[in-house]
């Protein structure tokens, strides 16, 4: 197969497309219900974990 041939028919990229879509809405969900615990004071130790390991570092 050379660089120009053609992609693979059998494989559906919308559905990878929507797949991928919605794994980064339910993360996006997740990222916002911990910063709501944290926020209200009800978030665990483990919770301030996964906030934290989620972070952006600068």
């Amino acid at each position: 197969m050379g660089i120009f041939s053609r992609r693979n028919s059998d494989v559906d990229v919308n559905a990878d497309l929507d797949a991928y879509e919605e794994a980064k809405r339910q993360a996006s969900d997740y990222s916002q219900a911990l910063h709501d615990r944290i926020v209200d004071g009800t978030a665990t130790r483990q919770d301030k974990k996964a906030w934290n390991a989620g972070r952006r570092r600068r």
